[in-house]
């Protein structure tokens, strides 16, 4: 069971719904509307961040572009917080845990939401086809700018300006202003029972994985096993060795050389759906996110053709 002030993190789960179509990016001018629900099931109470300027930022730990972001996006919550500006941090990984470790270890203490990339919600209904990414929404909830979060501050330091903040205490209490609490939820979703010999099976998995040095699957399905099941021997075993991954930097890297290959496979997958029926406007942007976003992946000629061909 995890409690949020037990780790210092404001993480939630939230449902993002836009007034754009899913799959059809935000523009300037759109209002997204924000319901949010934290990790223990209380409600944010958006009504009370009306007036403030919000900071939307997508991103994974297995992004290198993203992890190198970070220093950055720590100095704008610091030097903005106070100013009226929430920062909202959404997360990619598959693996909530992954994500709440990544948080706690490296002090990231804005709000965070989790969107998994193999199950993509929120991303989808934005229209975010590439990691890092980040959106400024004016203190109406308009959407102000979009881009590469490293591009970002000169369009904050507009938005401060010409959509000044209209509130008259400091931004981050905003976090603790809920409605409705509930109880602390499980690890374990309501409702989910897991076999005991599926468990087994994915630890035969698991250890194959490893054996074989394929260290991206065995840590996935550590991930799986930690994430789904609230307590037991597996679980115990699948942490242990959670953390021997984490420690070792080597076999991190592997893990987000072959999590970048996915997201890139998917975002070619994506772009020939597109491309195949017709929406060669779609397809090119997701060939232009993979040469912009992952320029040194064995996948970069692949999109580089295609998109060739398209101009």
């Amino acid at each position: 069971m995890i409690h949020l002030r037990d780790i210092g993190v404001n993480l939630v789960v939230a449902m993002l719904l836009g007034t754009a179509a899913s799959g059809e990016a935000l523009s300037v001018g759109d209002k997204p509307r924000i319901d949010m629900h934290t990790l223990g099931g209380e409600i944010l109470d958006f009504q009370k961040l009306a007036g403030r300027i919000t900071i939307f930022e997508f991103w994974a730990t297995w992004c290198g572009p993203c992890i190198r972001e970070l220093p950055h996006l720590k100095k704008i919550h610091e030097t903005y917080k106070d100013q009226g500006v929430i920062l909202i941090s959404v997360n990619r990984d598959e693996s909530e845990g992954t994500a709440t470790r990544f948080i706690t270890k490296n002090k990231m203490d804005w709000i965070h939401v989790h969107d998994p990339s193999q199950k993509p919600q929120y991303a989808s209904v934005w229209g975010v086809r590439a990691i890092p990414h980040a959106f400024i929404l004016s203190p109406e909830g308009e959407v102000l700018w979009r881009g590469h979060p490293a591009g970002m501050d000169q369009p904050l330091s507009d938005a401060l300006k010409l959509h000044p903040p209209q509130i008259g205490d400091r931004a981050e209490d905003a976090i603790d202003l809920v409605t409705a609490p509930r109880p602390i939820v499980s690890m374990q979703a309501p409702g989910l029972r897991i076999h005991t010999n599926i468990l087994k099976g994915k630890v035969r998995r698991a250890q194959r994985a490893h054996d074989s040095h394929d260290f991206y699957q065995a840590y996935r399905i550590c991930n799986w096993i930690n994430d789904r099941v609230s307590g037991g021997d597996e679980v115990q075993w699948a942490r242990d060795w959670i953390g021997k991954y984490e420690s070792n930097p080597s076999i991190m890297e592997q893990v987000g050389r072959q999590r970048t290959a996915d997201e890139v496979r998917r975002m070619l997958s994506m772009a020939k759906n597109y491309e195949s029926n017709g929406r060669l406007n779609e397809a090119k942007k997701y060939y232009e996110a993979v040469l912009d976003n992952y320029p040194d992946t064995k996948y970069t000629p692949t999109a580089k053709a295609a998109l060739d061909k398209l101009m």
